[in-house]
């Protein structure tokens, strides 16, 4: 039996990997569903909807929790299905051994009969551990697996070669336009216009007709289909991408803040050398916040909930905005 309990630690590995990857996924659905539910609980009080997203959080956790009996049940029967066969091998071996002594075989003894059972019995903890990290093994390969989903995920937007170091700030958009790959969505066509360093351009228009595309674009977030994309003339994929960035002062529409303080938010776009409390406190007055900061118990230490929950939403545009303007941006994109 020994050599056949290879075939099944190797057939058990696979059905433990597979039970564990559905661990994995079930375990972050239901993670997502905790955290979505917590960061929009306000949404959810607003619409008098807690009880369905508790009948969702249960319906996920039932889902885990079956997924969790699955491997289980498979962990639970595996070491004892190894112990088995050992115990049937040296059980075999007495009997065998037996049956010939008793018919008087000469080539067997009392002796051969103890020394295959020392035998089986040292082979014992050798299959028995092969088993248990293999049981583990399969488990962390799986975990790898969907970590691998996120850690081999190529970026689609690179620096090209040696990209230029300099950013003077001027952006000419030549006929530019751009589909969304994940939707399809056609959101620029055939645009066209340029801005000299230290000018300002104002994009207006209806719901969906691809302001922010344009600022995403400006920001390097995506390459375009069609047309190109010049600052100071030069192509934006000649330009390294860090060198861009940071020259960039830029204030997404989905506004994002940390969970740290007012003064360490806006002075993210600063490095650590630079950051002095004149040059932050600048950043807000420009940006028409500075009023409602010092307003605040704790004034520019104020520490912020999650996403800036704590400030309202005027007040989280505007810490953002300060945020873009601490840096001296070449480039200021709102």
């Amino acid at each position: 039996p020994l050599p056949l309990m290879s075939i099944a630690i190797y057939h058990v590995s696979n059905v433990i990997n597979r039970r564990s990857m559905a661990v994995q996924r079930e375990q972050s659905r239901l993670s997502t569903l905790a955290q979505e539910s917590f960061s929009g609980i306000r949404v959810l009080k607003a619409y008098a909807k807690e009880a369905t997203a508790e009948a969702h959080f249960r319906e996920a956790a039932e889902d885990f929790r079956q997924r969790r009996l699955d491997q289980a049940r498979v962990d639970s029967l595996f070491m004892p299905a190894i112990m088995l066969l050992i115990g049937v091998s040296t059980t075999l071996t007495i009997f065998i051994g037996g049956m010939k002594l008793i018919q008087g075989d000469p080539t067997v003894s009392v002796g051969n009969i103890a020394e295959f059972v020392i035998y089986v019995n040292m082979l014992t903890w050798p299959f028995a551990s092969v088993g248990w990290v293999t049981s583990l093994v399969q488990q962390a390969s799986a975990s790898m697996e969907r970590l691998n989903e996120f850690l081999e995920t190529a970026p689609e937007v690179l620096s090209e070669g040696d990209g230029l170091k300099v950013v003077h700030g001027a952006i000419t958009f030549q006929r530019v336009g751009f589909r969304y790959p994940d939707t399809g969505i056609q959101a620029l066509e055939e645009v066209s216009f340029h801005v000299p360093a230290g000018g300002t351009l104002a994009v207006v228009g209806h719901t969906g007709s691809g302001k922010s595309t344009i600022a995403d674009l400006i920001a390097r977030q995506f390459d375009v289909t069609e047309g190109e994309v010049l600052i100071d003339g030069v192509p934006i994929r000649r330009i390294d991408l860090h060198t861009l960035r940071a020259s960039l002062g830029y204030v997404p529409q989905d506004v994002f803040l940390f969970s740290d303080t007012i003064r360490a938010n806006i002075a993210f776009s600063l490095d650590t050398d630079q950051v002095t409390r004149e040059r932050v406190e600048r950043a807000a007055r420009t940006a028409q916040v500075h009023h409602n900061i010092v307003d605040f118990p704790k004034g520019y230490d104020t520490l912020l909930g999650e996403r800036g929950i704590t400030l309202s939403g005027g007040q989280k545009q505007r810490v953002s905005i300060a945020r873009a303007i601490a840096g001296d941006p070449r480039i200021l994109v709102f």
